[in-house]
């Protein structure tokens, strides 16, 4: 006995040996093909029933809705006989025949029958051929009679059918009617032909008989091949016409072939008051199904095999993919043991992986323990240490640090918490912190979190920051930010809490609240905008301005104030614009801010600031034609003076031309040059009177394109008589160039006259024989200077700071508003008037506009 317990442990030996030496590829693919096998075993079985059932089911699914859909193809087609018998009932052709009396002299029981030819009434065959298959189309009198016949089948008239009577006639009018005839079904459809008097002239009546044509016609396609559709009569189910009579004859009991054919069809349906009902059913031959199954079956079967065979070759491609895994990791726990623990082990042979493994981790799991256990010696030294190590790091940190138990008493308390609630360490320890540092109501709240953790319930105290007013040892308070922590120290839970003065900050958060509350409280409109001209803020006072856009907070800019927020974005540049609608206008700041891909807009109402400057220009306008019309006063005498130059030009002309023409002695071309001087004088006087109507005139001012030495020249001439009345010359020194302004030719010919006057009136003081006016133009790039120079005194002193003020005069009956009326003229046409004086050289007044070059129309 003792002999045979040591073989039988060597054979197991040798046995193991053996199977370890065999790769471990190899052997799953024996396993996979034997499982693989079984498996396919089972599931033949089982697959096999599963999908004859989901076939059985499929095909009777499709069976039943291909029968639900051939009846309502059948009832379409024949509602289809219905209304073509309606149309050909309304054709010209019928009653336009009807209308003759075609039977007359005829006899009630005489019939008109058309085989192969189609009666003049009825319109050509390739017109209704598609949309019906009549059998006869009968022609009826108004009692009802059957006078003529149109035969389209080969098929005679039933006798029954040679009188209608009344109540056939009224079924048939109302919906198609079937009824049995001569022991076959037949489909009838009426309809009363009206005369052109709209009077009833007789019926049209349509004769179908519900065969296989009429079948195959109502089908536009079957199911399934070699599939039959019939109508099936009475309760024997009797085959009364079939899609094809040689497959499924007439009169045939449906009973008879449902064991060769596969039958579906279990609704009834009725056709108005018809004295019998149908049903209409879809054969399948039952062989061409099992075939159909038997395909289906061995092409599962393959696919199952194609499977199967992929599941071999994919579960041994990844043994062997696994087996070079586990390799790889056999040869870096040896290298791993031999560099890190030091130990010499054997090489790796070949065989089973797995084995080799398992006998590697065997060795190296002994040196493991013996190595741990030297380690923990070491870990343990090293663990004094750093507790030691971490003691000064807490001492030493500037932010408040406070451990405490699973009942929340304190544990540590490091010295910038001593600091911050004015507590002694020794004073502080082992008692509860929460009701130390912490206010009452969140005392209740700080216990329950740390009962929560330790009943793996948190409730969200641990890890999250949290603001609350904690409490010094004076009984002052603070905001402070807590942040308590667990931590594993052994078998104990214990809780960091890590408390921050947050002091500072929420005095920040305060003045960044009072920042913000300023765009909320600001009395006027300001926006923000996104990059997409969202607007994603509006305080109170925008609503107007949103009203006005039709705009509410996120909703879209109007695309007028959207183009603009993208070119400021683009340019990253302020802009303003004025968005004005109906009598509101506002005055708007876009400031983009680029960095953040947004822009503010900080608007003001100025409808009514507008409005005042409106008013403020038309009393402006008025006070400029009031002093035009003080000029011309002023200058009355002068401009009757030009006006009479011409006048007593034409009188003396028209005298001459009348003593010579008296004395008949004047020959023609002297008669033709008076005359044209005659035109040129009276051209001149309209020119004068054109001038002096534009002066007083009062209009809207109109800015054009004027050359200014023009202007100039024009002030002169009104100034001539006025200035040689003054003992004044008045010397022109006028660039030759072209030099355009635009401007309102009215307004600067007033500000002309009025220095011009302005320079008479000074020099009164002066000799007459040195009273001069100098008026000059210069050019620059872009502007165009006037000089006006007198000789007189000059400006004094004073004046020359309050010359430009209104009602500011040196002059005895002046009253001070030509020269700032002058100014304001020149500065609404963006120029500068001012004045350099010389009490030696006398005051000379300069305009200076800017220069125009040219492509605008006049504005007004």
């Amino acid at each position: 006995m003792s002999s045979v317990i040591p073989d039988l442990d060597s054979d197991k030996e040798t046995s193991h040996r053996l199977l370890s030496r065999v790769p471990m590829p190899f052997k799953s693919l024996m396993v996979g093909l034997v499982c693989g096998l079984l498996v396919w075993a089972v599931l033949d079985v089982i697959q096999t029933r599963s999908l004859e059932k989901i076939f059985s089911d499929h095909l009777q699914g499709q069976l039943d809705a291909a029968v639900i859909e051939g009846r309502i193809r059948f009832d379409q087609h024949v509602k289809r006989q219905a209304r073509t018998i309606k149309l050909l009932a309304a054709n010209t052709l019928i009653s336009d025949y009807l209308s003759h009396d075609p039977w007359r002299g005829h006899r009630d029981d005489d019939v008109i029958y058309y085989k192969n030819l189609t009666p003049e009434w009825f319109p050509p065959v390739s017109r209704w051929r598609g949309l019906m298959q009549p059998g006869h189309v009968l022609l009826l009198d108004t009692s009802g009679r059957v006078r003529e016949d149109y035969q389209v089948s080969r098929e005679p008239l039933p006798d029954e059918l040679t009188n209608i009577d009344e109540l056939l006639l009224r079924q048939t009018q109302q919906q198609a009617y079937m009824a049995m005839i001569s022991g076959s079904p037949y489909l009838f459809a009426s309809e009363p032909v009206l005369g052109r008097d709209g009077q009833r002239r007789g019926y049209l009546l349509l004769v179908s008989r519900l065969d296989s044509a009429f079948l195959r016609a109502s089908q536009d396609s079957l199911p399934t091949a070699g599939a039959v559709v019939a109508l099936l009569g009475g309760d024997e189910r009797r085959v009364l016409a079939s899609s094809s009579s040689r497959v499924l004859g007439v009169d045939v009991l449906l009973d008879s072939v449902e064991h060769d054919y596969l039958v579906t069809g279990q609704s009834f349906f009725d056709y108005g008051s018809s004295d019998f009902r149908l049903q209409f059913v879809t054969l399948v031959p039952r062989t061409q199904v099992a075939v159909i199954n038997a395909e289906v079956l061995d092409l599962e079967r393959r696919q199952r095999v194609i499977a199967a065979l992929a599941f071999v070759l994919a579960f041994t491609l990844v043994m062997v993919l696994v087996s070079g895994r586990i390799n790889r990791l056999l040869h870096r726990v040896t290298s791993f043991s031999q560099r890190t623990l030091g130990l010499n082990m054997r090489d790796i042979g070949s065989g089973d992986q797995l084995i080799l493994l398992e006998q590697q981790i065997g060795v190296l799991t002994t040196e493991v323990l013996e190595t741990r256990e030297a380690m923990r010696k070491h870990h343990e030294l090293q663990l004094s240490e750093s507790e030691a190590f971490k003691a000064a790091i807490l001492e030493a940190a500037l932010d408040t640090i406070i451990t405490v138990d699973h009942n929340g008493r304190i544990l540590e308390f490091n010295s910038a918490a001593e600091k911050a609630f004015g507590y002694p360490k020794s004073q502080v320890m082992n008692r509860e912190l929460a009701g130390l540092i912490m206010p009452d109501e969140f005392c209740e709240t700080f216990r329950a979190g740390i009962a929560s953790y330790l009943a793996d319930t948190p409730d969200g105290l641990m890890g999250q920051r949290l603001e609350v007013e904690t409490v010094r040892h004076d009984g002052s308070s603070f905001p402070a930010e807590l942040v308590v922590t667990p931590a594993q120290v052994g078998e104990e839970t214990v809780f960091t809490a890590y408390v921050q003065d947050i002091t500072r900050r929420k005095e920040a958060e305060l003045e960044i609240q009072l920042l913000a509350n300023f765009a909320r409280e600001n009395p006027n409109p300001v926006l923000r905008v996104d990059r997409d001209n969202r607007i994603v803020f509006a305080n109170l006072a925008s609503e107007p301005l949103l009203s006005m856009w039709g705009r509410a907070s996120g909703e879209m800019l109007p695309d007028e104030i959207a183009r603009i927020v993208d070119s400021a974005l683009n340019s990253g540049v302020d802009v303003e614009h004025e968005s004005e609608q109906g009598d509101r206008m506002y005055s708007l700041v876009i400031s983009p801010m680029q960095e953040f891909g947004y822009a503010d807009i900080y608007g003001r109402d100025v409808s009514e600031t507008r409005r005042v400057e409106a008013q403020s220009r038309r009393n402006q306008a008025e006070l400029i034609h009031v002093s035009r019309f003080s000029t011309m006063g002023e200058m009355a005498a002068g401009l009757a003076h030009e006006l009479n130059q011409p006048l007593s030009a034409i009188v003396n002309y028209a005298r001459g031309c009348t003593r010579r023409m008296n004395k008949g002695d004047i020959p023609e071309d002297v008669m033709h040059q008076a005359l044209d001087e005659i035109t040129n004088q009276a051209e001149r006087a309209g020119e004068i009177i054109r001038g002096l109507r534009a002066l007083v005139q009062k209009r809207e001012p109109i800015r054009e394109a004027v050359e200014i030495n023009h202007i100039i020249e024009e002030s002169v001439r009104f100034s001539e008589y006025e200035a040689k009345k003054n003992g004044a010359t008045i010397e022109l020194d006028l660039v030759e160039d072209a030099l355009e302004v635009r401007v309102d030719m009215v307004q600067i010919e007033q500000v002309v006259l009025n220095l011009i006057r302005n320079a008479l009136d000074a020099m009164q003081v002066t000799d007459m024989s040195e009273r001069n006016i100098w008026i000059r133009t210069y050019s620059t790039s872009d502007h165009v200077e006037i000089s006006v120079r007198d000789s007189g005194p000059g400006v004094s002193d004073k004046g020359l700071d309050r010359i430009f003020h209104p009602f500011y005069t040196e002059k005895p009956q002046g009253m001070g508003m030509g020269l700032p009326i002058s100014k304001t003229i020149i500065e609404a046409h963006d120029g500068e008037l001012w004045v350099q004086s010389d009490k030696e050289a006398g005051a000379d007044f300069r305009i200076r506009l800017p220069r125009f070059e040219g492509g605008e129309k006049a504005d007004e």
